[in-house]
C-alpha cells in the first residue's frame, strides 16, 4: 500500500504539471522542479513494474535533466564554490546520469519499450531509436565526467562509467575484453562494484556462464572473503551500523545464488557433451556444490524478508521460482551421477527472460524504503 501511493504522489505531481503547461494552472499544490524536490522521488520513479510510473518517467527525466543543465551552467559561470554546494550538485549529476542508463536497461529486459520511451527524441538529433540510445548514453558519460569533478572522492562514480561503457557496447552487441577485465578488477574492490557487475551481465545469452570472464566471477563472489563458497553457506552479515539494507541482505544473496544456478546449468550442459565418465563426474560434482550451496543462500533469504524491515523487497516473489528451479537441476545432477539412463532434463532457458528472474536485478529491487527502513542507498 505504501508503494502504491508513493507512486500515486509522484504520478499527480506529473499530471499536475501537465496541466499548468496546458494553461489551466490554478491549482496550489506546487510541481516537484528542483534537486531538493526532486531527489526523494528518485526510487519511487523507477518503480516500473506499475505502469502508471512507466507513463511517468519520461516527464521524471526531463525535469531531473533541467536540474543537471542548470548545474552544468553555475559550474560553468564558476558559481559552485562551496564545497557542501558542489557535493550536493555532483550528487544530482550522478543520479541523472543512472537514470539514463537504467532507462536502457529498463527497455532490455523489457519494463518499457523503445518506441514509448524513446519517442518523442529528448537527446539525438535525429536518426532512430538507436541514436537516441546513443545519445543517452553520451549524456550520462558526460554528466559523470561534471560529477568526478564535483565528488572527486565518490568511486561510484567510476563504476557507473564502467556501466556506460558497457551499456554503450551492448548496443552493438559486442563487449570487448580490455572492457571486460576492467569491470572483473572493479569487482575485486567492493560490493557496490561487485553488485554492479552482477547487474549488468545478468543475461546468460550475452554472458553465459561457462565464458572466461564469467568464470572469474565467480571466483571473485567465492573468495574468502566474500561468499567463501568452499564453506556451508551463512545468513547474509548485517551493516556493522545496524541499519537494515536491501542491498546487502537480499538483493545482493539473490543475485549471487543465480551466478551458481547459471554456473550449475553450464555444468550440466557441459557433463551432457562429454565424452567419458573421467570428464563428466568432476563437472557434476561441481554442479552439485553450486546448486547445494544457492539452495541455501535462498534458504537464508526465505527466512529474511519475513523480517518486517526487509519484507518489502519488491521483487520476493521470484524467490519460490528460484528455488523450484535449483530442486530441478538438483535431481537432474544428481540423476547423472547416479547413471540413470534417462535423467531428468534441465530447466526451460526462457526462465532469465521472465519477470521473474529480471525484477530481482531492477534498481527497486535495492533502494525501495520499507515503513521501518531508517534509510535507502543514495
Amino acid at each position: 500500500m505504501r508503494r502504491h501511493k508513493l507512486a500515486v504522489s509522484l504520478v499527480s505531481g506529473f499530471a499536475l504539471a501537465a496541466l499548468h503547461a496546458a494553461g489551466g494552472g490554478c491549482a496550489k499544490e506546487s510541481v516537484p522542479t528542483t534537486w531538493k524536490e526532486l531527489q526523494p522521488l528518485y526510487f519511487q520513479s523507477l518503480d516500473l513494474q506499475n505502469e502508471e510510473m512507466q507513463k511517468a518517467l519520461p516527464d521524471y527525466e526531463q525535469r531531473l535533466e533541467n536540474v543537471a543543465k542548470g548545474i552544468l551552467q553555475r559550474l560553468d559561470d564558476g558559481e559552485l564554490t562551496d564545497e557542501n554546494e558542489r557535493a550536493d550538485a555532483g550528487l544530482a549529476l550522478f543520479y541523472q546520469a543512472s537514470l539514463l542508463q537504467a532507462g536502457q536497461q529498463s527497455i532490455a529486459d523489457g519494463y518499457l519499450k523503445a518506441k514509448e520511451f524513446l519517442r518523442p527524441q529528448r537527446y539525438a538529433a535525429g536518426g532512430d531509436d538507436r541514436a537516441e540510445q546513443v545519445a543517452r548514453l553520451a549524456r550520462s558519460a558526460e554528466l559523470l565526467r561534471h560529477a568526478a569533478e564535483l565528488r572527486p572522492d565518490d568511486s561510484r562514480l567510476a563504476a557507473l562509467t564502467l556501466a556506460g561503457r558497457y551499456n554503450r557496447e551492448s548496443l552493438d552487441e559486442l563487449h570487448s575484453p580490455a572492457l571486460l577485465l576492467d569491470m572483473l578488477t572493479a569487482a575485486r574492490t567492493d560490493a557496490y562494484n561487485l553488485d554492479s557487475t552482477l547487474v549488468l551481465w545478468r543475461n546468460p545469452t550475452e554472458n553465459p556462464a561457462n565464458a572466461a570472464h564469467m568464470d572469474q566471477l565467480l571466483t571473485t563472489v567465492c573468495d574468502a572473503q566474500h561468499l567463501d563458497c568452499g564453506r556451508p553457506p551463512s545468513p547474509p552479515p548485517k551493516s556493522i551500523d545496524g541499519e537494515r539494507k536491501l542491498a546487502q541482505e537480499v538483493a545482493a544473496p539473490v543475485m549471487t545464488s543465480d551466478l551458481l544456478m547459471r554456473r550449475a546449468e553450464a555444468l550440466l550442459q557441459n557433463a551432457d557433451a562429454a565424452p567419458s565418465d573421467m570428464v563428466r563426474m568432476p563437472l557434476l560434482t561441481e554442479a552439485l556444490a553450486r546448486v547445494q550451496f544457492a539452495q541455501g543462500l535462498l534458504g537464508f533469504l526465505g527466512t529474511s524478508v519475513k523480517d518486517p524491515a526487509l519484507s518489502h523487497y519488491p521483487a520476493r516473489d521470484g524467490i519460490a521460482p528460484r528455488m523450484d528451479r535449483l530442486e530441478v537441476l538438483l535431481a537432474a545432477t544428481q540423476g547423472r551421477m547416479a547413471g540413470m539412463m534417462n535423467p531428468p532434463s534441465l530447466p526451460d532457458p526462457d526462465y532469465y527472460t521472465t519477470r521473474s528472474y529480471r525484477a530481482a536485478y531492477q534498481c527497486v529491487a535495492c533502494h525501495t524504503k520499507g515503513s521501518t527502513t531508517v534509510g535507502f542507498p543514495k
